[in-house]
């Protein structure tokens, strides 16, 4: 009994639970086939299809081909088709098949031709197919270049001074690049660059008219003095244009050296010959010929700051200025005669950049405000409008003036802003050249004039500014020169 009582009481183990670390799973055979073999297969094809996706696939379904295009000039603007695709030189993925290649590049004939685009059907991804396009333009326009470049560089330069992340883009390099592409000699396209030189105001915008000028790169200051002078004969203020594109750590330096003050033996105003006379027509008065000094009168120290005004002889031929600006009445019986450009055409003038939204503004129909007023808000274009219109009607020649003869007439200035015939340049103060005094190409910056500056309740003939000739302004108007 003891025995039987003993056994009872000794513990029992209880048996194990099922584990999945222990568990056995066993594939059934399918059709007769082992797993071992049918799992080897489905591996198998898994492999063989993920090769598939990456070496045929894109090949097959999205075939393309990486085109390196490059065009003489270069800067040309790439299609394939209806896309863009940037401008040369460049390489891109472009879609397989057959496509049209565009080029445009501004003053050069469009360049269209059919190409058959490859592919790579094996290892595209990796290894696409190449295509390489050298495109020639046929020579194009020399003076829509030049119109384009002008007017592009005159909105440029007003947007000096530039600095290292923000700089301008190589107009100058690309000019170059252009006329060479029409056929141009390099010693030609030194001759074109050097018509614009009174645009350069900046030392980036410096670097890249020496670069294209001489395909190299500024140096010191003395260096760059020498070349110029060599370059740009009898220009007496070259030494200021140098000085101002220079990096500001020589400007630094050459302001602290004797520089400064070795300079102002040129600064002695020269003596004015010219004087005004009545003229036969009413309301004018003649500018004779003879020689007459532009600028200030009286510069006690050199201009270091724009826009440089400096003064110099100049010599011109006879006109006759009108006293008085156009006014508004007198532009509104030209109105009534081109309907062109009367308000009813407004936004067709604003589509073609002839005027902006401020035209005529307060106006009703050809009906102005104040017909006694100077007209304003009205552009050069506008203004230019009105003078071939007189022309037409009188058998003249009336224009714009320029700057010197407006300077002129500045005591007669009822104190707001007259557009002037010629561009805005600012350094053409100091580097003077006869080819300034011209009327400006279409889309160029325009200078305007003014004897008041209300701001800082100045009264003096050389407030001098510059508008896009589309500009509309309550502060602009314009008078008349006859030549």
């Amino acid at each position: 009994m003891r025995a039987m009582a003993k056994k009872n009481h000794e513990p029992t183990t209880p048996p194990e639970s099922p584990s999945w670390k222990t568990a056995k799973v066993t594939l059934p055979k399918i059709g007769g086939i082992e797993p071992t073999l049918y799992v080897t297969l489905l591996y198998g094809f898994a492999f063989l299809f993920l090769l598939f996706l990456v070496f045929f696939v894109p090949g097959l379904f999205s075939p393309f081909a990486r085109v390196s295009i490059t065009s003489t000039p270069p800067g040309a603007a790439v299609f394939f088709g209806e896309r863009a695709y940037g401008y040369t030189p460049t390489e891109v993925s472009v879609p397989s098949g057959e496509t049209i290649v565009v080029l445009k590049r501004p003053g050069f004939p469009e360049f269209s031709e059919k190409v058959l685009i490859p592919n790579q059907p094996i290892l595209s991804w990796l290894f696409p197919a190449h295509l390489q396009l050298k495109i020639q333009f046929q020579p194009g326009d020399v003076e829509k270049i030049l119109t384009r470049f002008e007017s592009d560089l005159s909105e440029i330069s007003l947007a000096a001074p530039f600095e290292e992340n923000r700089q301008p883009p190589p107009l100058f390099t690309d000019l170059k690049n252009d006329l060479l592409a029409c056929g141009l000699s390099m010693e030609q396209v030194r001759e074109q660059l050097k018509k614009f030189v009174t645009y350069v105001n900046d030392f980036y915008l410096y670097k890249d008219f020496r670069l294209a000028y001489s395909e190299e790169l500024p140096k010191d200051f003395e260096s760059e003095l020498a070349f110029w002078e060599n370059q740009l004969t009898n220009k007496p203020f070259l030494p200021i244009w140098v000085y101002h594109n220079q990096p500001l750590t020589e400007k630094y330096n050459l302001a602290q050296a004797p520089f400064w003050s070795e300079l102002k033996s040129f600064m002695n105003p020269l003596g004015s010959t010219r004087t005004l006379i009545p003229a036969r027509m009413s309301g004018f008065f003649e500018l004779p010929l003879g020689i007459w000094t532009q600028g200030p009168r009286d510069l006690k120290d050199l201009p270091r700051e724009e826009p440089f005004l400096v003064p110099y002889r100049f010599s011109s031929s006879r006109v006759i200025i009108k006293r008085n600006l156009i006014t508004q009445g007198e532009f509104a019986v030209f109105l009534k005669s081109n309907p062109f450009w009367s308000l009813t055409n407004k936004d067709a003038l604003i589509q073609q950049r002839l005027v902006d939204d401020r035209y005529l503004e307060f106006w009703e129909g050809t009906n102005p405000p104040n017909p006694s007023e100077p007209v304003v808000n009205i552009s050069a274009y506008a203004a230019e409008a009105y003078l071939s219109y007189y022309n037409l009607l009188n058998n003249v020649r009336a224009r714009l003036p320029f700057d010197h003869e407006w300077e002129a007439a500045h005591s007669l200035n009822p104190g707001i802003y007259e557009w002037m015939a010629n561009p805005f340049r600012s350094m053409e103060f100091v580097l003077y050249d006869v080819d300034s005094v011209r009327q400006a190409p279409k889309g160029v910056v325009r200078s305007v004039r003014s004897n008041v500056n209300r701001e800082k309740g100045i009264n003096t003939i050389y407030i001098r500014g510059a508008l896009p000739p589309d500009f509309c302004s309550p502060n602009v108007g314009f008078r008349m020169v006859i030549e």
